[in-house]
């Protein structure tokens, strides 16, 4: 396997690590657009966004 990454807060990244392995993310996940397809995600990124200052 690569290693490609996105940058993301540790928070994000963190969650993101929880709910997906490595395979995962490699297999179905490889881009910043295919991970926010993800209905997960998307509630995270929703609930997360409210939480900034």
């Amino acid at each position: 396997m690569q290693s490609c990454g996105i940058t993301l807060c540790r928070k994000c990244h963190y969650f993101i690590h929880k709910k997906y392995t490595e395979k995962e993310l490699g297999r179905y996940f490889n881009t910043l657009e295919k991970l926010l397809l993800d209905k997960m995600i998307q509630e995270y990124v929703q609930w997360a966004k409210k939480q900034v200052d």
